[in-house]
Order: structure tokens, then sequence, then C-alpha cells
């Protein structure tokens, strides 16, 4: 066999290398994305990209965002404790909204409706309100944690939701908090309690609003409002295999923004 000449090598170089870009670029192609629905929305919620967004489905704990801003609606004193505890610690409805955005605590936001001024019920009647005043024509809310497999939405309307929570600062706060803290008493000794955000892209991203949800029904889920690159856009991911997923997929949503100046 002749010895390959400089010329040839450098041709299979260039190949090798285009291969490798193309390998590296499927990375981001929308079929590489394992959720059923997404979608890439610009500052304004006009949708730019997507994938089935007209499937209503369960949306887990992205519910939470709806249950905090109807809580914030109301107006109430974020600073006195509720006569209710959390975990058996005494905590007010700021740090409760906290919990339910960053931790997305169940028991956090059963606690904001349970201590709502018209009720547990009244909360949910008001939530699903609130989702009628934006327009999300096709979502409906039973409890307040989105452990009810009857909390569906599609990601159209959710897109609603973020634009809606972008304006609560409790809500935009909370979502860039990459840990809450709570401090709990016992024997006469008081140690820290921390409990982590469930998306970790809070760290990476310029975020605004970011919730996350998950329960066997829903799959994965993500919501997120970010600044890349210095242009806002809005993202849904829903139904993604697993918790873990919903993050890849985030970001490759992310990436197919950028890969293609979207």
């Amino acid at each position: 066999m002749d010895k390959p000449t400089k010329f040839t090598l450098t041709i299979m170089n260039k190949l090798i290398f285009f291969l490798f870009l193309m390998m590296g670029n499927q990375q981001v192609y929308a079929g590489n994305i394992q959720a059923k629905s997404w979608l890439i929305a610009d500052d304004e919620g006009k949708i730019i990209e997507y994938e089935n967004i007209e499937i209503v489905q369960p949306i887990a704990s992205i519910t939470k965002l709806m249950t905090v801003m109807v809580v914030l609606d109301s107006n109430p004193n974020l600073e006195n404790q509720i006569t209710k505890k959390f975990r058996g610690i005494n905590v007010n409805k700021r740090q409760l909204i906290d919990l339910a955005v960053v931790k997305s605590d169940n028991i956090a936001a059963k606690l904001l409706c349970e201590t709502y001024h018209k009720g547990y019920t009244g909360c949910i009647n008001d939530m699903n309100l609130k989702a009628q005043i934006l327009g999300m024509e096709r979502t409906r809310f039973e409890d307040s944690s989105g452990l009810d497999n009857r909390n569906v939405s599609t990601p159209r309307d959710l897109i609603k939701l973020l634009l809606a929570a972008e304006r609560y600062p409790e809500i935009v706060n909370a979502s860039n908090h990459i840990s809450v803290n709570l401090m709990k008493k016992k024997r006469k000794k008081l140690s820290k309690l921390s409990f982590t955000n469930t998306n970790p892209l809070v760290a990476k991203y310029n975020v605004i609003v970011s919730k996350t949800g998950y329960v066997r029904a829903s799959g994965g889920c993500l919501v997120m409002s970010a600044f890349i690159n210095g242009k806002k856009k809005l993202y849904i991911v829903l139904n993604s295999k697993t918790t873990r997923t919903r993050i890849r997929d985030m970001e490759s949503l992310i990436m197919l923004g950028l890969e293609n100046k979207l």
C-alpha cells in the first residue's frame, strides 16, 4: 500500500474534523430532545421553535407558580409567622414561598393555600380564576402542589404563566436562590436545614423565573425564562423522561437557540 501523501492526510484531517463538528451539532438537534412537548419563545412570548405544544397534560409542581401568585395577589404580610408549622418549624409566608419555588416543597405549597384568607378551596378557585384572566384556556388546577394529575396545561398556556410570574419580585428572587436555609431548634440547640434548588441551571444562567415539576404522569418538567447572550428567552420542557433529562433537555433548547441564532 502506498504511503499517504501530505495532501491526502490534510484532506482526511479536514474530513474527520467536519464529522466531529457534525456529531457535536447533533447534540442540539430538536430530535435529540427527550421531552415530548417543548418550546422556545422570545421575550414577548412569541413562539420561535416548538414540538407538541397543544397537548393538555399534567404539569406537576409547575402548579406552584400559580399557587404563589394567587397568595401574593392577596397582599399578605409575608413576615408574620403562620399558625401552622412547617416540619415542626415556625415559618412565615415568605419562607413558604421560597420553599415552594426553590425546593418545590409540597407541604409549603399546601400551607400557603391552607392559610389563604379564603381557605384552601378558595385558593384553588382563585388559581383557576387567575388562569382564565391570563388567557390560559386549557389549564386547570385541582390542588396547590401539583401532586394531583388533574392539574393540567399546555406549553402554549405556560408561556403566559411564566410571563405573569416575572411580574412578582418574590418569585424572581426565589427562582435565583441556589438553596434555602431554615433554622430548627432541637434540645435547646439550633441546627440549619438546607434545601437545594431543584433546578441546578440557576447557578449557570441569568435566570428570571424557574420552576421544576415531576410526577409519574407528567414526566420531568421545567419552565424557565432567562437572559441568554443578553436576550430574554422563555423555555418550556414537559414530559421529559426523568428529573435529570429535563435539565439536559433545557440545556439542549438553550443551545438550539444559540446555534440557530433564534
